[in-house]
């Protein structure tokens, strides 16, 4: 009986076991058994056909884990870090997969695309002549070739590339509209039209054709035409983005607000973070004086904090008055500049600090920051600025009253107090600028880009007080957009009846990351183009410092100019100093006052040989100059009032350019010449201008 039992337990005990270990097999069943290298690499394949860099750079990595011989990862690990724009990682791995995958060409064109991209040009070139020396008709070699042509400034060899490729694939969509943008950047318009018909004949169900269609229309003015195929792209493929985001520039630029909100909304339901869907809704809105486009456009500024467009439309708002903006968001906007200019002013960058200070106390005035700004004007030897800034400040301690005082004690040796000339009595004698933007907004990421500019540059130039005294830029209307005019004829018109000396129109032309700025500057009399400006900018403050650099390359091509406020014999007194840029043994002629002409092309005096005397500066205070007056001919005629204009230029000195040779940043000045964007043909040696280059580029890279 007992054995008997303990066989039945013993059984007991075997099924119990049988059921645990059951238990525990169907758990790791039912968690599968542990991912291959193959597994993972179908993974990451499926993020990167997904656009999902992140995941599929995580999936690879875990793949070469298992397998750091594993060729497809290696080389999707390269195409990863490609698209995420990690360069030198994907140097690294498209490496190591051609060590794997030898005589693989998609693999060696995939490094010449990467070697392009940092400027490895040389070695680029080699890689593929080594690939169409085997394979003359590769695709791939073909467009990143074409890529390179480009990169190396001969777009007409990259439009030879497309066209030979455009015989070998007829209805290829990458490869016709590949050739339609190279032509259109080349300026054959009738071409790009041609070429992008046919791709539209040969894919007539492709959303993505239907777009481009749509951006070279765009381009070319034909905005009706351009909105029709971006409806066409939307139809094939309902929410594509692109499509609705060029829409609502086109409805923009059409004046057509409601239905440009119309396509904003439908892109912020898609993702409420894009900042700029909101940027073009805050102005469509502004545009209909509807002070809601305050709000927008700040949401904007707050899911972007760079995007300087934005930020600068909402100050411009608050500096014009013409719409409110409430005290919370003025006090936030400046408080940013003065963040920034603390901050330049620790690393000792006191010329970037005291932009900062500026543009923020234009914004709130009556800041205490007011302090801070005024001891950097002290410590650029600024006392008059300074003592200005210190009475401006709205409370004043002991300590302030004190510097106030002692400021006004050193100041007492100074020609100014010596002389008793107080410039504040006399009429302003500067050069007088209208500033325009015309309305040519084709295919910039921001609409209105060019007004947001305009309107930038002309606070610039307007909020440097006690300094730089030499350009007066016309008042004009307060509101918003005021700026801008539908053509050069009626800007010059506008110019001429004012009565301004010079205008200057302003053009942008904006890439992702970089834009490039010009500048015309042309004589309000005659029309004539007295100066041109390029300057090129990329990464961040690429707005502000590209402005930056035009207003001082403006400010050095102007002559200084002031007026004769005080005679005493051979001893005179102008009303520009070392705030102005004024030198001791700098010559000025002397005209009757309004007697100077300006030239009729480019920047100097007409009747030069009219001078009625000379000024030889002697002593430069910071708000005048004290210098020689020697007059011309038999009689003297000159008195109080008269203007005074340093001499011209030496013929040899007319037409300098300056240009800053740094891969990031490039600024040039030019003389009276033509700066059009015509391109010099479209043969095998056609050439692109540089901000045009760039912008084929990015727009064949999104191809890929």
């Amino acid at each position: 009986m007992k054995q008997n039992c303990d066989i039945i337990v013993n059984m007991k005990r075997s099924a119990a076991l049988c059921i645990i270990l059951l238990i525990t097999l169907a758990g790791v069943f039912a968690q599968g058994a542990p991912l291959s290298a193959d597994d993972w690499y179908e993974r990451g394949e499926d993020a990167l056909l997904a656009g999902d860099w992140y995941g599929a750079v995580e999936a690879f990595l875990d793949a070469l884990e298992l397998n750091s011989a594993h060729a497809g990862a290696n080389a999707a690990l390269a195409e990863s870090y490609y698209e995420l724009g990690e360069y030198d990682m994907a140097l690294n791995w498209v490496r190591k997969a051609r060590v794997l995958s030898r005589g693989s060409s998609s693999l060696a064109n995939l490094e010449a695309l990467i070697l392009i991209t940092q400027h490895k040009l040389q070695d680029a070139r080699t890689i593929l002549n080594e690939i169409l020396q085997r394979e003359p008709y590769n695709r791939e070699a073909l467009f990143t070739a074409a890529e390179l042509d480009i990169a190396e400034g001969r777009a007409g060899g990259a439009l030879a590339r497309f066209r030979e490729a455009a015989g070998r694939f007829p209805g290829d969509r990458r490869v016709l509209v590949s050739l339609a943008l190279t032509q259109s950047a080349l300026g054959d318009a009738a071409g790009a039209e041609a070429t992008i018909q046919r791709a539209l004949q040969t894919n007539p169900g492709d959303a993505i054709v239907y777009y481009y269609a749509a951006y070279l229309a765009g381009k070319q003015g034909r905005l009706a035409d351009a909105a029709s195929y971006a409806q066409t792209s939307l139809q094939i493929e309902a929410n594509y983005r692109p499509a609705l985001r060029l829409l609502a520039q086109l409805h923009y630029r059409m004046g057509n607000y409601p239905e440009a909100i119309s396509y904003t909304d439908t892109l912020i339901g898609l993702n409420a973070n894009d900042d700029e869907a909101q940027y073009i809704k805050g102005m469509a809105l502004l545009k209909q004086n509807d002070a809601a486009g305050i709000a927008v456009l700040n949401t904007a500024l707050t899911i972007n904090n760079d995007d300087e467009f934005s930020r600068v439309m909402l100050e411009d708002a608050a500096l014009s008055g013409s719409i409110p903006v409430d005290e919370a968001l003025r006090t936030s906007l400046a408080a940013w500049h003065f963040s920034r200019a603390k901050d330049f002013q620790s690393r000792n960058l006191s010329d970037q600090a005291l932009f900062e200070y500026r543009r923020g106390l234009a914004l709130k005035p009556d800041a205490a920051e007011r302090l801070q700004y005024a001891n950097l004007l002290k410590g650029k030897g600024l006392q008059y600025a300074y003592l200005s800034q210190l009475g401006m400040l709205k409370t004043q301690d002991t300590a302030i009253k004190d510097a106030i005082e002692t400021t006004k004690y050193q100041s007492q040796e100074t020609l100014a107090n010596t002389t008793g000339i107080d410039t504040s009595n006399y009429p302003v004698r500067h050069w007088q600028l209208a500033i325009y933007a015309l309305q040519d907004d084709a295919n910039m990421a921001h609409v209105d880009a060019g007004l947001v500019t305009t309107a930038y540059v002309k606070s610039i130039l307007t909020t440097v007080p006690g300094e730089a005294r030499n350009i007066e830029v016309l008042g004009g209307s307060k509101q918003l957009f005021a700026a801008q005019e539908k053509s050069f004829s009626r800007a010059f018109a506008n110019a001429r009846l004012s009565g301004v000396d010079y205008f200057l129109i302003i053009k942008l032309e904006e890439q992702d990351r970089e834009l490039q700025l010009s500048g015309s500057l042309y004589t309000a009399h005659s029309g004539a183009l007295a100066q041109s400006f390029s300057i090129y900018r990329s990464g961040l403050d690429k707005l502000r410092n590209a402005c930056i650099a035009l207003t001082s390359q403006l400010r050095a091509c102007l002559p200084l100019r002031g007026a004769l406020v005080q005679r005493s014999g051979a001893v005179g007194i102008i009303d520009k100093g070392s705030a102005d840029g004024i030198k001791a043994d700098q010559v000025f002629n002397v005209y009757k006052k309004n007697g100077a002409l300006l030239l009729d092309e480019g920047i100097g005096i007409k009747n030069e040989a009219e001078a009625i005397g000379t000024f030889t500066v002697t002593t430069v205070d910071e708000q005048i100059a004290q210098g020689k007056i020697v007059r011309n001919g038999f009689y003297d005629l000159i008195q109080a009032g008269d203007d005074c204009i340093i001499q011209n230029p030496k013929p040899e000195e007319t037409g300098a350019s300056a240009t800053d040779t740094s891969t990031a940043n490039t600024a040039t000045s030019t003389g009276a010449t033509s700066t059009g964007n015509a391109a010099a043909g479209t043969g095998t040696n056609a050439v692109l201008p540089i901000e045009a280059n760039r912008e084929l580029r990015q727009l064949l890279q999104s191809l890929n």
